[in-house]
């Protein structure tokens, strides 16, 4: 998927659930135990966070896209 990302955005289903649904900024992760593909983003990006060292995908949505 990383060298994927040099030339073009790659698609990615995910599950919205409520608290994505409310979810205001900053590195979000949730397991789900049996996701549901109800939405897809863009990703168009990815990162490290200088403080944890986590990786993360950036993804951008498309307001008004719910399946």
């Amino acid at each position: 998927l990383y060298s994927s990302m040099i030339f073009y955005y790659t698609g990615c289903g995910i599950d919205v659930t409520d608290a994505f649904e409310v979810y205001e900024g900053g590195i979000y992760s949730e397991r789900v135990r049996d996701p549901v593909i109800n939405h897809e983003i863009s990703v168009v990006g990815w990162g490290l966070d200088q403080h944890t060292g986590e990786e993360f995908w950036i993804g951008r949505n498309e307001p008004d896209s719910y399946n």
